[in-house]
């Protein structure tokens, strides 16, 4: 889910759910103005080791991962090069002290 009110609407409903506490098996992930609620082992770094191992029983293989948000950074280092959209969520929360 995405709310575009500075995380208030997600925030409320993060703390909701925490209070209701969630199955083992799910997962929460929260951050900034992005939720989801998400089955453990159902990863995008799973799926990505997955098809590495896949692809790799023909040969040597490159990845190159893209991803804008902080929840995307464990499947990009899975990835041989990963690619960030300039002012996106990665950039700001761990470039800010390189910024000019």
């Amino acid at each position: 889910m995405k709310a575009d009110d500075g995380g208030a609407t997600l925030g409320r409903l993060r703390a909701q759910l925490e209070e209701m506490g969630l199955p083992p098996e799910l997962a929460l992930h929260h951050n900034g103005n992005n939720f989801a609620l998400m089955v453990k082992g159902a990863q995008k770094q799973d799926a990505v080791r997955r098809l590495i191992r896949e692809l790799e029983k023909t040969g040597p293989i490159v990845t190159l991962g893209a991803g804008d948000s902080l929840s995307d950074i464990p499947f990009l280092r899975v990835c041989d090069f990963a690619l960030t959209p300039r002012d996106s969520q990665i950039q700001g929360e761990t470039w800010s002290a390189y910024s000019p």
